[in-house]
């Protein structure tokens, strides 16, 4: 009888063991790390594996479970997530008014903490803070962004003898150069209507500066001021010079690319996806930063900027810490945005050496400010009213109607009775 007690004895500490190894490596959810990604295409999805598989080396306990949706749904499903009891671990987002957003209504956790023990407050720019950092605190960490400017054929501006302009008075001596030979200065596809808010955007923080570009943006701002009409006024003078035509705005930005190719055109103000449409106009493409309008204005660009952020709701605060102190770092950055063809928020991340990329990084690196796009910085409401209107605009060229539909826009959205 002694035997068989100790037998049994024996198989229950075995059995005992062999549960507690199960629970530690398979267990409940604080062995399981949600992960929610936005993903729109297929390197996309091999760069989110990669920070999976990266963070289960480190911490091989633990099971990141990627949640994947495209931009409608995981739209749609943002805030059930941050409503529910228990939500995701760790969530993508986009940085600034997107951002805080969700800081205001208080669904994000602070990780000011993870901010000073990582030192992070060196390791990024200051633009690149400013979109993760609200009332002096920090809520994300910056994971991969890109640039935006005005690509140009350097050919056509080595035939002509021309150089980038830095100023405006600069940017329409340029313009006239090309259109008395016969080629087209600026070439502008907005059948999408998003391209020709980057013209609005750039125009707008080059004359008004971030501040302002913020509040107007957030329906704080008249569009009937001196202020917004200046900004048409500028925009009007680029299409009565023939230097940003019309020719093209009902097709794609990506199907007139070939009238650079071919020098028909000579530049296009767009982001860095340019790249993964040009083709063999890659190799010819050089970059150059949103002329200077006002000297009294910083430079300011726009770098639309994705983050990860902690949900007050989550359920694995430990390791949901852990996976953004991975994210922090300046290798996993630069694996990360290699697979994206992106740029590593890090100043401290290596770069790809791609010209345009190196050319795009020292721009933001020193940029005073970043804003995120039209689409990003506003309300969707006021967004769909505005696109084709300022399509409109191109066509018509009236000041006076532009400034006063956007206003009634304003007042519709923001300002409702």
């Amino acid at each position: 009888m002694l035997t068989m007690i100790k037998m049994l004895r024996k198989q229950l500490t075995v059995f005992f063991v062999l549960a507690i190894q199960s629970f530690q490596i398979y267990g409940t959810q604080q062995n399981f790390l949600d992960v929610t990604i936005l993903t729109v295409g297929i390197e996309q999805g091999k760069a989110f594996r990669y920070l999976a598989r990266e963070f289960e080396q480190r911490y091989p306990s633990v099971k990141v479970r990627i949640l994947p949706e495209n931009d409608t749904n995981y739209k749609a499903k943002l805030m059930t997530w941050l409503t529910a009891k228990e939500g995701p671990d760790v969530m993508f987002w986009q940085g600034g008014e997107r951002l805080f957003n969700l800081v205001r209504q208080d669904h994000i956790l602070s990780i000011d903490d993870l901010w000073q023990q990582q030192q992070w407050e060196k390791g990024f720019s200051q633009g690149i803070k400013n979109l993760v950092n609200f009332n002096g605190s920090y809520y994300a960490i910056p994971i991969s962004y890109y640039h935006w400017g005005i690509y140009y054929n350097e050919d056509i501006f080595r035939d002509y003898h021309l150089s980038p302009p830095n100023n405006w008075q600069a940017l329409i001596k340029v313009c006239d150069t090309l259109s008395k030979s016969g080629k087209k200065p600026i070439i502008l596809g907005n059948k999408g209507l998003w391209p020709a808010m980057a013209w609005f955007d750039y125009l707008n923080l080059r004359i008004n500066g971030i501040n302002f570009h913020n509040r107007l943006l957030q329906g704080k701002e008249s569009f009937l001021q001196p202020k917004v009409k200046s900004v048409f006024t500028y925009w009007k003078e680029l299409l009565d010079h023939n230097c940003l035509t019309t020719d093209y705005i009902d097709e794609e930005w990506f199907d007139i690319l070939p009238e650079i190719t071919r020098k028909n055109a000579a530049m296009i103000l767009i982001g860095h996806f340019i790249v993964s449409r040009a083709g063999a106009l890659t190799k010819k493409l050089k970059l150059f930063h949103f002329p200077i309008i006002n000297p009294n204005i910083p430079i300011y660009e726009e770098a639309p900027t994705d983050l990860f952020f902690i949900p007050k709701n989550t359920k694995n605060l430990i390791h949901a810490k852990h996976f953004l102190e991975m994210l922090g770092s300046p290798n996993v950055q630069h694996h990360f945005n290699r697979i994206m063809k992106n740029i590593p928020p890090h100043l401290a991340s290596p770069i790809e050496p791609m010209s345009l990329i190196q050319q795009g990084k020292k721009q933001l690196d020193n940029a005073e400010g970043i804003t995120q796009y039209f689409d990003r910085d506003s309300k969707k409401e006021f967004v769909d009213l505005v696109l084709p209107a300022i399509n409109s605009f191109l066509e018509h060229r009236d000041i006076n109607k532009i400034t006063s539909e956007l206003e009634d826009f304003r007042v519709r959205t923001f300002l409702p009775n």
